[in-house]
């Protein structure tokens, strides 16, 4: 398991729903649209992957950019900012 993904596991401030989608759309690695992390997810009611998205991009954790659709990827310099606290928190503890 990568660092990020360790990372993301342990935050506190993501429900689970909020975390399984962000691990999803890190693991696509392009930017990916609402209903292929819905499939992927196994979700068939893509409100709930689409309310979850906009909890996360108002938290500035993925990016939406407009290709025809919206595609999300993950905002990579809150990314870089959540692993830096991590080490910082496991260094002190």
């Amino acid at each position: 398991m990568s660092l990020l993904l360790d990372v993301i596991q342990n935050e506190d401030t993501l429900s689970e729903k909020q975390k399984k989608i962000l691990i999803a759309i890190y693991n696509f690695s392009v930017p990916v649209s609402s209903r292929c992390i819905a499939k992927a997810l196994g979700i068939k009611d893509r409100q709930n992957v689409h309310q979850t998205l906009l909890i996360l991009l108002e938290r500035n954790f993925i990016i939406r950019e407009k290709i025809r659709v919206f595609l999300y990827s993950v905002n990579q310099d809150k990314m870089k900012e959540m692993v830096e606290n991590y080490k910082q928190i496991k260094f002190y503890t």
